[in-house]
C-alpha cells in the first residue's frame, strides 16, 4: 500500500516557533486555530496581546483560548492548545511594548512572523491609523531584524491599499505620502485640521487604505534580506469550511449589513449591481498566509516581497446583484427570530432616491419600533441599529459603486505548485467556491455564531417569517392602491 503523500507545508512548520500580531482578531483566530490543527508539529505560537476595554492582556488571553473557534482543536488535538503563549504588548508602543525578557525570547526562538494587527475602522483618525497600521508595521519589521533564526515574514495588507488604481498588480506601489513626513505634518497641524483627514489622504477612500499603502512601502524598503510575503485579502467574510462552515464572530463591515438585510431592517442600498464584489472566505486567507511563509522561505524572492492578491474577482467573479439575491434567499431559508421585517433589499444607483427610501423604509420604521418598545417598557434599540447601519453603509458606499481588477498570477502559481496533500490541507483555490451555497452557509453562520440563534428550524420562527411576508404584501398593496388613486 502506497504511503500517503506528506504535507510539505506542515513539514515546514515542524519544530518551528511562530509569532503573531493581531491574533485576537477575526482573521487572527482562524490563523492560530489552523496552525495548531493542521501543523501539529509546530513548537510554539506566541501571540501579541494588548490591553483593551479595561481588560489586561492576561485576562484577554484567557478568554481568547476559551473561544469556540478552538473547539475542533480541543476535540482533536487538545495538547496543542498548550503551545499558545501570551506576549504582552501593543504595536502602537515603542518596541511594541514588549518587555526586554520577552523580546530576547522572541529574538532567540522565532522562525516565522505573521503581522496582521491593524485598525480596520474606516473612520479612524489619521494619527491613530498611522500609528497602528504604518508605524506599527515598522516596529514589527524592526523586531524581525533582531530575530536570529527568522525564516519567513508575512505582512497582511489589503487589496484596497491601492484603491485609487483600477488594475492592481501583485507588486508594491509608490506610497501616497512619506509616513515620516506625514507624522511631522500632523505634529505641526492644529487638532481641528487633522480631523479633516480628507485633506491629507487625497483620493483614498479612508484612512485605512491610505495607511496600509504606506505600510506596504515600509515592508518593501525595510525588510532587507528577510524572506517576505505580502498577502492582500479583499473583503474577508465567513469561512468556507474551517474551522466550521460559515464561521464568523463579529458584525463588522459587510457582515453587519448582511445581518440587517436578514433582519429586514436594511431595505435600500446605494450599489451598482453590475459591479463585481470581491469576497474572500477567512479560511482561504489564513491558508494563504501559512502557505506563503513556507513558499518565500523555500524560494527567497530576490526582488523584494512576494505579493499575493488573495481575492476572487479574477478567477471566480460575483456581482453585487447576484450576491443580494443569494443573501435574500439564504435569509428566507435560515430565518432568525430577530427579524423585524421580511428580508428584502433594493440596490440602486441614485443617491437621491436612496435617501428618500431610507427615510420611509429605515428611519420611520425604526422610530415607530422604538416608540412601541418605550410604551411596552422595553429597551429601545431600533434607532441605534439604524444609525450604526447607516454609518456602515456610508463607509462601504465607495466600494459598492466601483470595481477593481485584482491580478492574481502569483496566487494562482501558488495554487498550481501545491502538492495534492497541501491542496487538501491548505486550500487556497477560490475557484472551488460555489457562491450560492457559500452565501447560504455564511448566512447560517451569522445566525448561529454571531446572533447565537438556533431557532431557524423551529415553527415559531418560520411562522414569524410567513406573517412578515403577508405584512409586506399588504403594505405594498396599500402603496399600489394609493399610487393608482393619485394617478387617476
Amino acid at each position: 500500500m502506497d504511503k500517503p503523500e506528506e504535507s510539505l507545508v506542515a513539514n515546514f512548520y515542524e519544530g518551528k516557533t511562530v509569532f503573531l500580531t493581531g491574533a485576537t482578531g477575526f482573521l487572527g483566530k482562524v490563523l492560530v486555530e489552523k496552525i495548531l490543527r493542521s501543523c501539529p508539529g509546530v513548537d510554539s505560537v506566541y501571540c501579541l496581546v494588548r490591553p483593551k476595554r479595561g481588560q489586561d492582556p492576561k485576562t484577554r488571553f484567557e478568554i481568547y483560548i476559551k473561544n469556540l473557534v478552538f473547539d475542533r482543536v480541543r476535540q482533536e488535538q487538545p495538547q496543542n492548545l498548550s503551545k499558545v503563549h501570551l506576549i504582552c504588548g501593543d504595536v502602537t508602543e515603542d518596541g511594541l511594548g514588549i518587555s526586554q525578557e520577552d523580546r530576547k525570547l522572541l529574538s532567540e526562538k522565532v522562525d516565522v512572523v505573521f503581522h496582521s494587527a491593524a485598525t480596520v475602522k474606516f473612520v479612524e483618525p489619521i494619527e491613530v491609523a498611522l500609528q497602528m497600521n504604518t508605524f506599527g508595521t515598522r516596529k514589527v519589521v524592526e523586531l524581525c531584524r533582531e530575530m536570529k533564526n527568522l525564516k519567513a515574514f508575512v505582512h497582511v495588507s489589503t487589496c484596497y491599499s491601492n484603491a485609487v488604481i483600477k488594475d492592481i498588480a501583485e507588486k508594491v506601489y509608490s506610497p501616497p505620502m512619506d509616513p515620516d513626513l506625514l507624522k511631522k505634518l500632523l505634529k505641526e497641524m492644529p487638532t481641528e485640521e487633522t480631523k479633516n483627514a480628507k485633506s491629507l489622504i487625497g483620493n483614498h477612500p479612508n484612512t485605512y487604505t491610505f495607511t496600509k499603502a504606506m505600510a506596504e512601502h515600509i515592508v518593501l524598503n525595510e525588510t532587507g534580506n528577510i524572506p517576505t510575503a505580502i498577502v492582500r485579502p479583499s473583503i474577508i467574510t465567513g469561512s468556507l469550511n474551517e474551522p466550521f462552515p460559515g464561521w464568523v464572530d463579529n458584525l463588522a463591515g459587510i457582515t453587519g449589513l448582511t445581518t440587517e438585510t436578514m433582519r429586514g431592517t436594511y431595505r435600500s442600498a446605494v450599489c451598482n449591481v453590475a459591479c463585481r464584489v470581491d469576497l474572500i472566505p477567512v479560511d482561504l486567507v489564513a491558508n494563504c498566509i501559512i502557505v506563503a511563509a513556507a513558499e518565500v522561505h523555500k524560494n527567497k524572492p530576490a526582488n523584494g516581497p512576494q505579493v499575493y492578491n488573495c481575492s476572487t474577482g479574477e478567477q471566480n467573479p460575483l456581482k453585487w446583484g447576484r450576491l443580494r439575491d443569494h443573501i435574500i434567499q439564504g435569509a428566507i431559508e435560515t430565518p432568525t427570530k430577530y427579524m423585524q421585517f421580511y428580508p428584502s433589499c433594493t440596490y440602486r444607483k441614485s443617491k437621491a432616491v436612496h435617501l428618500f427610501m431610507v427615510f420611509f423604509l429605515h428611519y420611520l420604521p425604526a422610530l415607530a419600533l422604538d416608540l412601541y418598545l418605550k410604551l411596552a417598557g422595553k429597551r429601545q434599540m431600533a434607532m441605534k441599529i439604524f444609525t450604526n447601519t447607516r454609518n456602515a453603509e456610508k463607509m462601504g458606499e465607495y466600494f459598492a459603486t466601483r470595481e477593481w481588477n485584482f491580478k492574481s498570477a502569483n496566487l494562482m502559481q501558488l495554487v498550481e505548485t501545491q502538492s495534492d496533500a497541501d491542496r487538501k490541507r491548505f486550500s487556497i483555490d477560490c475557484r472551488q467556491i460555489h457562491w450560492e451555497s457559500y452565501v447560504k452557509s455564511y448566512i447560517k453562520g451569522i445566525v448561529m455564531f454571531v446572533l447565537k440563534d438556533d431557532s431557524f428550524t423551529q415553527s415559531v420562527t418560520k411562522n414569524k417569517l410567513q406573517k412578515l411576508y403577508w405584512v409586506q404584501f399588504f403594505c405594498r398593496g396599500v402603496v399600489l392602491v394609493l399610487t393608482l388613486a393619485l394617478l387617476l
